[in-house]
């Protein structure tokens, strides 16, 4: 009776990184509010992303680590069942959007408008600065290197736990 809320915290790329606590931050929130349940999905390549997200866990959180466990076949098995995925611009947030599964996505430096994800049950937290979005994946401008670059430092985990309540109470989602 619970929900299930999905997580992919790694972003793939470091320009697309969202901060790791914050994340811990939004589950702890949804498990104190919702009584919301954990899957944590990643490759093996994650493990560490994950393992932060974890430690910031509270200890009553329920969780499932499945970081380098199962193949997309599976992980699409668990996205199509759980009830939101929590994500930046990942594979698994087009994954899910696919399956019509609710999806908070977190952008930054990529442009949602191009990138999806492209789902009526699919809601995009962002900020808008005068740089972003500057699609600049894989030539990151030098001033966004070697950290969380403004983009996406700029989203707090509020703005996420409110969009993703949100979609666990049934609101209508849509583009910040």
């Amino acid at each position: 009776g619970r929900p299930v809320v999905a997580v992919h915290a790694g972003g793939g790329r470091e320009i697309k990184q969202w901060n790791l606590d914050r994340f811990a931050d939004v589950v702890n929130r949804l498990a104190a509010s919702h009584a919301a349940a954990v899957v944590l999905s990643g490759d093996a390549g994650d493990r560490a992303l994950v393992d932060a997200v974890k430690a910031d866990l509270d200890p009553a959180v329920r969780c499932l680590d499945l970081v380098g466990r199962v193949d997309l076949v599976t992980l699409a098995a668990v996205l199509e069942k759980a009830n939101l995925l929590i994500t930046g611009d990942t594979g698994p947030m087009h994954l899910a959007a696919a399956l019509d599964t609710p999806v908070i996505a977190v952008f930054g430096p990529s442009d949602p408008a191009r990138w999806g994800p492209f789902s009526d049950s699919a809601r995009v937290v962002r900020v808008s600065l005068p740089c972003s979005p500057c699609n600049r994946i894989r030539r990151p401008p030098e001033r966004c290197r070697g950290h969380v670059p403004d983009c996406l430092a700029a989203v707090s985990a509020g703005a996420v736990y409110d969009a993703a309540a949100g979609a666990l109470d049934g609101s209508a989602p849509g583009v910040d």
